[in-house]
């Protein structure tokens, strides 16, 4: 679950393609999963989703071009408070502030030859990225099952409460190579690499289950048979380190910019995320 909702950071308030001369606005969304890479399909002990994250966030640019200085400085924030629906919860914030400087970009002429194909040159791109979400539960459960002793077969009710909560937080310090190519002005697909240092962060996971048990007995009636509860709590860190490579697909009208990017690591598990959002750049 923490590297899941770090992976979501990625693509959300940078980006690798536009070109803006002097500022960008956009909104984009993200989901991550890992992927368990030893799953064979059929196992009945494992499971090939190792952990999911989503994410959401505004973003604004502005380019030092015109100072010049081939630089462009991002910004990125979304805060959803806690929000119920039915038995569930949730709230969402992130924010992020990004650097990227860019070596080798193309001259803003227009010829034959850059309206058919334009190498965007190199982006180098570093910041900090942070993410929290929470997730809760709360339900009522009632189940009924059959309990065989030695003296007789009791029918039991189970009538619980059950609480499960997530909260995960993560921190990262991107560095991040890319390049791009636009083709007739219309699309632009570009890609790269990029290492994500954690910054610590940490999921925690709350799971808390009490029943109150009653049982009829064909011989005796009902009968009180106390409570059961459960109670689990775990917390674990995201990963160090990771390398990921980034493939981005982008369509250029005029102003407007839609783009859709996956980032992709090879560890194990494999974490996956799909970005998408849109962007006026100027």
């Amino acid at each position: 679950l923490s590297d899941s909702q770090s992976f979501t950071s990625k693509g959300l308030g940078v980006d690798y393609a536009s070109e803006a001369t002097y500022f960008e606005v956009g909104a984009s969304v993200s989901f991550a999963m890992g992927i368990d890479r030893t799953y064979q399909p059929g196992d009945m002990q494992g499971f090939p989703i190792q952990g999911v994250g989503l994410n959401a966030s505004l973003m604004g640019g502005v380019s030092l071009d015109a100072l010049g200085v081939p630089l462009m400085i991002f910004g990125n924030y979304m805060k959803i408070p806690s929000m119920s629906y039915g038995s569930m919860s949730g709230s969402l914030n992130n924010w992020g502030v990004h650097a990227q400087l860019r070596l080798f970009g193309p001259d803003r002429q227009t010829t034959l030859t850059k309206v058919l194909l334009r190498w965007g040159g190199i982006a180098i791109t570093t910041g900090i990225d942070s993410s929290h979400m929470a997730l809760g539960l709360n339900k009522k459960i009632k189940s009924t099952f059959a309990f065989d002793n030695p003296q007789t077969t009791l029918a039991v009710t189970a009538d619980s409460n059950a609480t499960f909560d997530v909260d995960m937080t993560t921190r990262s310090i991107p560095l991040e190579v890319t390049t791009s190519l636009r083709l007739l002005t219309l699309l632009t697909v570009y890609g790269g690499l990029g290492f994500d240092w954690q910054l610590g962060g940490s999921s925690d996971m709350n799971l808390d289950v009490s029943a109150a048990m009653a049982g009829n007995s064909p011989q005796t009636g009902p009968v009180d048979l106390g409570t059961a509860s459960v109670r689990a709590k775990y917390s674990a860190d995201p990963s160090s380190a990771k390398i990921r490579g980034i493939l981005g697909v982008q369509v250029n009208l005029w102003l407007l910019r839609v783009f859709t990017q996956i980032n992709v690591t090879n560890s194990n598990p494999m974490m996956a995320s799909l970005a998408a959002g849109l962007r006026l750049a100027y």
